[in-house]
C-alpha cells in the first residue's frame, strides 16, 4: 500500500488518494501514516472515541518523525441533535496534543447509512439537505 501511494504521487496521477485503515493500530494505518498529508480522525461524542483519539495522538507524534508535514485533524461524527456531549467531547479534543479539531460538526443522521446502502456517497442524494450541506461543509473545510 505505502508503494502504491507513492508511486501514485510521484505520478501525479490522481488529485487525491483516500486511504481508509479503519480506527485501529495496524501496521496498515502505521504506513498509510508515513505517507499521508492528512489524517482525518472521525470521533463520536462518547468516551471511548475521546480515549481513541488520545491514543491516535501519541501513533501521530510517532509518525512525524517520518513525515513531519502530516496534519492530523479530528472531526466529530454522529454528533447528537442536542445536549452536551458534543461540547464536552469537543474541549476534550482540543485538549489532545497533536490533534487539530474541526470546526464543523456530522450528526447522526439515518440518511449515511441509508445512502450507502444505495452505493451511493451523501452528495449524491437531495433527500436529506442537512446531511448533504455538513458534508459539503467539511469537504470545503478540508479544501478538497
Amino acid at each position: 500500500m505505502r508503494s502504491q501511494v507513492l508511486k501514485f504521487s510521484q505520478e501525479k496521477t490522481h488529485d487525491h488518494i483516500i486511504i481508509d485503515v479503519g480506527g485501529r493500530d495496524t501496521n496498515s494505518l502505521r504506513a498509510a501514516l508515513t505517507v499521508s498529508d492528512v489524517l482525518l480522525i472521525p470521533a463520536q461524542p462518547r468516551s471511548f472515541d475521546i480515549w481513541a483519539v488520545d491514543q491516535m495522538s501519541e501513533l501521530v507524534k510517532e509518525a512525524r518523525h517520518l513525515n513531519p508535514k502530516l496534519k492530523a485533524l479530528a472531526i466529530l461524527n454522529a454528533a447528537d441533535p442536542q445536549g452536551k456531549d458534543n461540547e464536552e467531547a469537543a474541549e476534550a479534543i482540543k485538549g489532545i496534543e497533536g490533534i487539530d479539531l474541526l470546526p464543523v460538526t456530522i450528526g447522526r443522521r439515518k440518511a449515511f447509512p441509508n445512502v450507502a446502502a444505495t452505493g451511493q456517497g451523501i452528495t449524491e442524494q437531495t433527500k436529506d439537505r442537512k446531511a448533504l450541506q455538513e458534508m459539503k461543509s467539511l469537504i470545503k473545510t478540508l479544501d478538497i
